[in-house]
Formats: structure tokens, sequence, C-alpha cells
């Protein structure tokens, strides 16, 4: 059975409140803490 890994966020993040831009720049954030970068506040 897949095991599936939740991450405690500090504030919910919601993409509809989001445009296009500010979706984009979350997924390079998250690609970039996925592959070893630390966590940018």
């Amino acid at each position: 059975m897949e095991s599936i890994n939740f991450v405690n966020l500090k504030h919910f993040v919601s993409v509809e409140n989001l445009d296009k831009a500010q979706v984009t720049a979350l997924i390079k954030r998250a690609e970039y803490f996925k592959e070893g970068g630390p966590p940018q506040f």
C-alpha cells in the first residue's frame, strides 16, 4: 500500500486566490525544496 506524506503548513494555501504568476512561483518553490533546498520564509 502506498504511503502518503503530509506536511504541516502554518497557513492553508488555496490556489483559487492566487494568480497564474503566484501559482507558478509556488510550484517552483516546492520543486526547489523537494530537491533539497532549504525552506525560505
